[in-house]
């Protein structure tokens, strides 16, 4: 609508925004995905042709698309490699604060824009001139910006359209904060799953209705044996007879006070395993995640069962090793081999040296970890972050 006036620039009522696109933007915060819809409806709000969402790293000094309409991948790769830093809005509203709305013509005289390069060599290509936009916002390193851009025939945005940009604006801003916050969820429930991956024990987490929502590998692969621990359509199920209401009402107590409800703390439970192995140890917890997001998916996680055989042995990388205790690759490998139970005279054997070289590495091993005793070795290995390396690094034990 060229020419759009409203009167004084008065902001437009919450009333006379269209509900559709309100209740779009804040859709599109929780499904980023329907961003490229909610910007063709504030187009046709704005009597716009196109429009981009972006966000730009002041100290990086890179910007990334959030979302637009009208550009196709070129273009949209183009303006972040070059046209964004030739970009006379962006260059505005650098400084400015959030909420600021601003027009193309407002900010650079028409013949200057005309001629610019960011007009002839970039603008033009997608049949746009006249720009309007706003600071979503910011912080000490990043600024959000909204644009919309239209053809030269459709003339300059009038104050009607800025002030209905200004009206919207307030939903734009919070869509940005929920999707901010969001995403700073997603990156912490991204790496407290990946460390959960790299623990030796099996880890499940339930939600408030006793579902296993994640299991970590070593979980999956107690699971897919069979021997003391099955997942049925029923849920977890214990292979040895009478055991399954013991494990039923730990996992119950545990998911009630996950979630608020109870106060009991789980308990531990020891399943028989199969022939030739020995007895898995089951520990069941309660998690209360109100302070730590654990979220999977849409589900709150009110439980964990931590499962292990009662002697497993840990996955230790060489690598790992040399590097926390300044280990040669020989004392890395005797190192590993007390922690699996070897004693001295056996791991000569394995690695073909002698019974005096072996006590040799031995003693400088308790040098560098500061301890006296084989035990000692043990103890600290087993306590120390080579116990959350994946064990692919480096030779494995003689």
């Amino acid at each position: 609508m060229p020419g759009d006036r409203t009167e004084g620039g008065v902001v437009p009522q919450e009333s006379q925004i269209p509900l559709d696109l309100v209740g779009g933007i804040y859709e599109a915060a929780l499904e980023p995905q329907r961003w490229h819809g909610v910007l063709e409806q504030l187009e046709g709000y704005l009597s716009a042709s196109s429009s981009m969402m972006l966000l730009q790293d002041v100290e990086a000094k890179d910007a990334s698309f959030v979302s637009s309409r009208g550009l196709g991948p070129k273009l949209m790769q183009a303006y972040c490699d070059y046209y964004f830093y030739l970009d006379p809005n962006i260059a505005f509203r650098k400084d400015k604060p959030e909420g600021t709305v601003t027009a193309s013509h407002l900010i650079v005289p028409e013949p200057e824009w005309a001629e610019s390069e960011y007009y002839r060599d970039f603008m033009r290509h997608f049949d746009a001139y006249y720009t309007a936009g706003a600071v979503v916002m910011r912080d000490p390193r990043r600024i959000g910006t909204f644009g919309v851009q239209r053809p030269r025939r459709g003339g300059p945005f009038g104050e009607g359209e800025l002030a209905r940009l200004r009206g919207v604006l307030p939903h734009l801003r919070r869509a940005f904060q929920i999707s901010r916050q969001l995403a700073a969820g997603e990156v912490e429930r991204q790496a407290m799953l990946a460390l959960l991956e790299r623990l030796p024990t099996g880890v499940l987490l339930l939600d408030e209705h006793r579902r296993v929502v994640f299991l970590n590998r070593r979980a999956e692969s107690i699971l897919a044996a069979g021997d003391g621990l099955t997942m049925t359509a029923q849920g977890l199920q214990v292979t040895a007879p009478g055991l399954q209401p013991a494990l039923e009402r730990l996992i119950q107590e545990a998911v009630e006070t996950g979630a608020g409800r109870g106060s009991g703390s789980g308990g531990a439970l020891a399943l028989p395993a199969g022939a030739g192995h020995d007895s898995y140890q089951v520990l069941v917890a309660p998690l209360r995640t109100n302070r730590v997001r654990m979220d999977v998916g849409r589900e709150r996680i009110c439980a964990a069962l931590f499962v292990q055989l009662r002697n497993a042995q840990p996955a230790l990388s060489m690598e790992v090793l040399r590097d926390l205790f300044g280990l040669t690759p020989a004392e890395a490998r005797v190192a590993v081999a007390l922690v699996h139970g070897r004693k001295p005279e056996e791991i000569a054997a394995a690695s073909e040296t002698s019974r005096f070289t072996v006590r040799a590495q031995l003693s400088s091993i308790y040098e560098k970890l500061g301890v006296h005793r084989q035990a000692e070795v043990v103890q600290r290995v087993l306590s120390s972050p080579a116990v959350l390396s994946d064990g692919n690094h480096g030779e494995g034990p003689s």
